[in-house]
This record gives structure tokens, C-alpha cells and sequence, in this order.
């Protein structure tokens, strides 16, 4: 049954969708798509724009415009290359940008679900919510599998005791080939094939309701402070609990509401401009360290796990023990100096009279 005060996808007409000043989905689907492309040329490139790095294989070499389509209006944009054959091909970070783009989609479309028929939108969540946590597994496991072997490369060869690098690159070998696993899987189910055919179709004819009407700086803004809202009880109670693993939890939930906030913020940015730019920017920051707050936390569960492996089989423990440490000293440090900080820009850029473009 559909809701009252939605559009059926059958009567969009031209009309209705002229009416419906479709500005708010042309800028998400231009969004969506320049999220694609940019990740597709980094893949193919080896390395992120203008980034300078000994495993780049290739440049930019621009953009090539074209003009698509759509039942919202004509957007211009430069059709990207799929990453699906990249993530088959397994090259570097293609899962990481698939996963990326998923959580992008999805949060959009919960963010603007205000002007967007729920019926034909939270089929599509749903299945993008599932894909990214099958692409998760594979994805953790490389940040994970990285930073470990980081920790115990740059770690002075006096204080490797035991056979700390075979105990590693077992670990490794055996968790990576499950994350593969699961990622080929996902992309081979009828699951997977139907939800690309349920984006092109959402592409094609955009489920608006009739609230999309209404002036798009406007509907913009109600949704940005909507989750900006979801956002601050969070972080503020986070931030007031004592340490522990509470207070851990509690800190990756919000950087989850962190997380659907800058990426509204960021398909906002062609309606509202610098005002969304400055927010995205700012609550990427939020995320970025309560990010690396959470990597400590994981990484610390993974190292006692190997420890207490490594004790069964005789090992010496100390290695273990060390970048355990150090690893709690790091999440210490992220969440105790540089998040309140963060926080505090983010909040200055989150107020109504700052989104003001």
C-alpha cells in the first residue's frame, strides 16, 4: 500500500517531475556518479589525485563530458568505468572503493528519504547495506592484515622475539582467502545482479514525493540538521563517559551518525556550496579520527588473540604484548586530545545559520 503522500512510480510524468524541481536528485545521482569515477581512476592510477606514490602506474588525463538522461532531468557528468571487474581482478583498494560508494548510496538515501518513496528506496538500502558488509570482511582484514605488518616492520629487530612474521603471514593468508571468498561470492549472486538493475531503474525514474516541490536549499538543510541531531547526543555522550570498552562502543556508533552526515553533506555541496563543503570537510575529520580511534580498538582484540596463540605453542609473548601497547596508547590519544577538537569544528559548521549558502 503506498504511502499517502508519495509520488507511484507510474505517475512521474515529465510534468510532475518539472513541478517536483528535481535539483535535489540530479545533484545526488551527479554525486554518486563522480564518487564512481573518481574511485575507478584511482584504482586504475595506483594512486589518489595528485597523490605522490612508488606504486602510481598511470595519470588523469581529464574528464570526458557527457550528458545523461534521466527522468529528474539531464546531468552532466563523466560516466565512470564500473569497479565490479576491478574487485574481480582483485586490484589495490578497488573493495575498499565498492564498499565506499555502497555505504555512500545508502546513506544518501536514508538522509533524503523526505523527498524519496520509502517503498522503492529501503529495498535498495537494504541490499546495499548487505553488499558492503559482505565486501567488509575483505576490506577490515586488509586495513587489519596492514597494519599489523606495519607495526611489526617498523619495530626494532632486538624486540621481534619468536617467530613473530610466520605466526603473521599464516594469520593472514588465512583470513584473506575468506574475505575473498565472500566478496566473489557476493558479486556472483542473484542478489548482487538485481540490486545493480534496481539502481539503474532508481536512476531512471527517481521515486520522488511531493515534498520534493519545495525549494531545495531548504529540504537540504532540514535533512543536514536532521542527522546532525542523530549525530550530537552521540558524540557528546561518548565524549562524557569514562574510558573503556563502553565508551569504545560508543564512540563507533557515532562515528557511523559521523559518517551519514558527511556524506549528505557532500551531495549537497552543488545546491548549498561552500556551506556543505566546509560541513563534509569537517565531519570527515570526526570521522577520520574516531576511525583510527576504532582500528586501535580492533587491533588490540587481534593482537591478544594471536598473544594467546602464540603462548600455546610455546612462544615468546613479548612482541605481541609491545605492539599491544602501543596500540592502546594510540587509541588513548585519538580519543582523548584529538576528538574533542574535531568535534568542536564540526559542531561550529553544523549550525543552521553556517548552512546558509
Amino acid at each position: 500500500m503506498t504511502a499517502p503522500d508519495s509520488v507511484p512510480l507510474h505517475a512521474l510524468t515529465e510534468d510532475n517531475l518539472a513541478a517536483a524541481s528535481p535539483d535535489l536528485l540530479r545533484a545526488m545521482v551527479k554525486t554518486f556518479a563522480d564518487a564512481l569515477m573518481s574511485a575507478e581512476a584511482d584504482t586504475l592510477c595506483g594512486a589518489g589525485y595528485e597523490q605522490v606514490s612508488d606504486e602510481r602506474v598511470n595519470h588523469r588525463n581529464g574528464y570526458r563530458p557527457r550528458e545523461w538522461d534521466t527522468r529528474a532531468g539531464t546531468v552532466e557528468l563523466a560516466i565512470p568505468k564500473p569497479l565490479d571487474p576491478a574487485v574481480r581482478r582483485d586490484t589495490p583498494d578497488a573493495v575498499h572503493q565498492m564498499r565506499t560508494t555502497a555505504r555512500r548510496l545508502r546513506g544518501c538515501l536514508r538522509s533524503y528519504r523526505s523527498v524519496l518513496d520509502r517503498q522503492v528506496t529501503d529495498p535498495v538500502r537494504r541490499d546495499l547495506k548487505w553488499l558492503a558488509g559482505e565486501l567488509g570482511v575483505e576490506r577490515d582484514h586488509e586495513v587489519l592484515g596492514e597494519r599489523l605488518t606495519t607495526g611489526v616492520r617498523e619495530l626494532p629487530g632486538e624486540l621481534v622475539l619468536g617467530p613473530v612474521k610466520a605466526r603473521l603471514q599464516a594469520w593472514d593468508a588465512a583470513q584473506r582467502a575468506e574475505g575473498r571468498r565472500r566478496t566473489l561470492d557476493a558479486l556472483a549472486s542473484p542478489r548482487y545482479l538485481n540490486l545493480l538493475e534496481k539502481l539503474k531503474l532508481l536512476a531512471d525514474a527517481p521515486p520522488l514525493r511531493t515534498k520534493a516541490a519545495g525549494k531545495p536549499q531548504k529540504v537540504l538543510v532540514k535533512a543536514l540538521l536532521k542527522e546532525y541531531d542523530r549525530l550530537v547526543p552521540r558524540m557528546d555522550r561518548a565524549l562524557d563517559m569514562p574510558s573503556g570498552s563502553e565508551r569504545d562502543a560508543m564512540i563507533h556508533n557515532a562515528r557511523k551518525a559521523a559518517k551519514r552526515l558527511r556524506y549528505a553533506a557532500e551531495a549537497a555541496r552543488p545546491a548549498l556550496g561552500g556551506p556543505a563543503r566546509r560541513l563534509g570537510k569537517r565531519v570527515k575529520d570526526v570521522q577520520r579520527v574516531s576511525g583510527a580511534q576504532h582500528d586501535s580498538v580492533v587491533t588490540c582484540g587481534t593482537l591478544r588473540r594471536l598473544a594467546v596463540s602464540a603462548h600455546a605453542a610455546g612462544e615468546p609473548g613479548f612482541t605481541w604484548g609491545l605492539l599491544h601497547g602501543q596500540e592502546r596508547a594510540a587509541a588513548a590519544a585519538a580519543r582523548e586530545r584529538q576528538l574533542p577538537e574535531v568535534w568542536a569544528r564540526a559542531r561550529e559548521a553544523a549550525r543552521r545559520k553556517a548552512l546558509r549558502p
